[in-house]
């Protein structure tokens, strides 16, 4: 399997956040920091972390509609950070993105139809007749049907409009599409059937999918690989049985273990404020960490290989964990 694309140190840094009430000095945001991963040609790459770990800043930088900071995003062998804006039209149709509000994602005063109909007349050359026939294929590509074609936004369920979003998004016949949290607002029997979609659209058109989510049933159900990200630096990545069965990073374990996915305690930290800054030399992880150790504050630690397509970021070795620790954290669920 080829890798489609190829991130290489990728770094964004967001403005000051305002202090003005409490006296401090303000503390920029590190949203990506030296982030680099390969995505696979055709794989569905999960990619998972609390929020404000940067999992939508990766996913919009990667179809260009965030600028990072610093760093590469090769496709082809070619830097897409560094096309110009015409260089970089002719693969826009090829990346696209699935935004995480459907509430907002579209003009409420365009019909399904219209909203669709305009895609296609920024990106091809189809007559009007053509361009009809083809939102009718692609409304029922998503399960809804012609029907749809004269409703507003308002008058579509969350299900339905987030399936409109994922129709949107394949118009162009994508090669690679972002998913931001496309089931973050939906209940369980929807949750389920978008899900389904999303498979079952990725296996038939050979779609290249990254879904960022917070949810790791989710991630059970559909992804390949999984990549953990905390604080904009990728912590654990692996297949998705390897990581839910033998998580070999903290955080990771935490994770899993809130998901109700394993039968152990989960145990918590209160973790410090997004304000604090960390030593560059030392882990990140390593002021909510249940096992942190002296070289966890004095070295920062390398992705390293575990085991063949499992790969961490973490000075332990997987064996040497605690467990249970109450004198270092707090049980917060008690299974």
């Amino acid at each position: 399997m080829q890798p489609l694309l190829k991130v290489k140190n990728l770094c964004k840094e967001y403005g000051h956040r305002n202090r003005m009430f409490s006296g401090k000095k303000a503390l920029p945001v590190k949203a990506l920091h030296n982030f680099s991963l390969e995505i696979m040609q055709g794989e569905c790459l999960a990619v998972v972390g609390e929020s404000g770990s940067g999992k939508t800043t990766l996913g919009r930088s990667l179809v260009r509609l965030v600028k990072p900071d610093s760093g590469q995003i090769y496709h082809n062998g070619l830097d897409i950070l560094q096309m110009s804006e015409k260089q970089f039209r002719h693969l826009r149709p090829q990346l696209q993105i699935v935004f995480q509000n459907h509430g907002t994602a579209f003009n409420p005063r365009q019909t399904i139809g219209s909203c669709l109909s305009e895609v296609l007349q920024v990106h091809s050359s189809l007559t009007k007749a053509q361009t009809t026939r083809r939102v009718d294929e692609l409304l029922d590509s998503v399960e809804l049907g012609s029907s749809y074609h004269a409703r507003f936004p308002h008058e579509l369920s969350g299900g339905q409009r987030q399936r409109v979003a994922i129709a949107r998004a394949l118009a162009t016949d994508p090669i690679f599409v972002v998913a931001d949290e496309p089931t973050s607002s939906l209940d369980a029997a929807t949750k389920s059937s978008i899900l389904t979609l999303l498979r079952n659209l990725q296996a038939n058109r050979g779609i290249t999918l990254l879904l960022i989510t917070h949810d790791l049933g989710v991630v059970s159900q559909i992804a390949d690989r999984t990549a953990v990200l905390y604080k904009g630096e990728l912590a654990e990545l692996a297949n998705v049985t390897s990581l839910l069965t033998s998580p070999a990073h903290p955080y990771t374990r935490l994770l899993v273990q809130a998901a109700n996915l394993t039968p152990q305690k989960v145990y918590h930290q209160p973790g410090p404020s997004a304000q604090i800054q960390e030593p560059e030399n030392a882990c990140r992880f390593a002021n909510r960490c249940p096992s942190v150790g002296a070289v966890c504050s004095s070295e920062k630690p390398h992705l390293r290989v575990i085991n063949p397509d499992h790969t961490v970021a973490c000075h332990l070795d997987g064996t040497n964990l605690v467990e249970d620790s109450e004198s270092r954290c707090t049980a917060i669920v008690d299974r």
